[in-house]
C-alpha cells in the first residue's frame, strides 16, 4: 500500500514517555543488530543509524546535556526522586565517549564523513549505558495497558503538541503493510 498521508512517531503524554520511547527504540535497534538477519544492506544501515540516534539522545539525557537532564527531574517529571535514584540514572561517560562522534557520523553530507570511515561496537556502547536504562525503567516502568496510539496524520492535523501515551507494542510492524513490504519477511 503506498504511503498517502503524513506520518509521525507515537503520540506521547509526558516527558518520561519521551525517554521511554528513546529506550524502547534503542532496544529495538540493538536487538535487530544483534539478531543479524536483514533483508538488504539498507535495512542494516537503518538499524545502525537508529541505534546511534537513540543512543546519542539517551547519552545526552543521562549525561546531563542538551535539554532534559537526568540530574534535574523537576524538569521532566512531577515525581520526587531521592538523591540515590537521581544518581542511578546519571552517567557522563557515554556522552563524553560517543555523543559528538555520533553527531558527526549521522550528519552525512560533511567532509569528515566523506573522508573517514567509522565503526561502532553496539555491545560495548550498550553496556556503557545499560545501568542507567535499567534504573530508569525501574523508576518509571512502562504501562502497556495505557491508551496509547500511533496515528497517520493528514495535513490538517499538523501540530507539535500531542497528548497520548506511547505503547511498547508500537515496535511491531504495522499490520497494514503487505507481506512483501514487512521488514524481515
Amino acid at each position: 500500500m503506498p504511503l498517502s498521508s503524513d506520518v509521525s512517531r507515537p503520540l506521547k503524554l509526558s516527558h518520561v514517555d519521551t525517554v521511554l520511547y528513546e529506550i524502547d527504540m534503542l532496544d529495538f535497534c540493538y536487538g535487530r543488530l544483534r539478531e543479524g538477519n536483514w533483508p538488504n544492506p539498507q535495512t542494516y544501515y537503518l538499524f545502525i543509524e537508529g541505534f546511534l540516534l537513540h543512543y546519542r539522545n539517551l547519552a545526552n539525557f543521562f549525561g546531563n546535556r542538551d535539554g532534559f537532564e537526568a540530574r534535574r527531574p523537576g524538569d521532566w517529571t512531577q515525581r520526587q526522586l531521592a538523591d540515590s535514584e537521581i544518581a542511578s540514572i546519571q552517567n557522563e561517560k557515554p556522552y563524553r565517549d560517543y555523543s559528538g562522534q555520533i553527531s558527526q557520523y549521522l550528519c552525512h553530507c560533511t567532509l569528515s564523513r566523506a573522508e573517514q570511515d567509522r565503526t561502532w561496537n553496539p555491545v560495548v556502547m550498550y553496556d556503557a549505558i545499560r545501568s542507567c536504562i535499567d534504573n530508569f525503567r525501574k523508576l518509571f516502568p512502562s504501562r502497556p495497558d495505557s491508551a496509547r496510539e500511533t496515528r497517520i496524520f493528514s495535513s490538517q492535523d499538523m501540530s507539535t503538541a500531542t497528548i497520548t501515551r506511547y505503547d511498547a507494542g508500537i515496535l511491531q510492524f504495522p499490520s497494514h503493510l503487505p507481506e512483501s513490504e514487512t521488514p524481515g519477511k
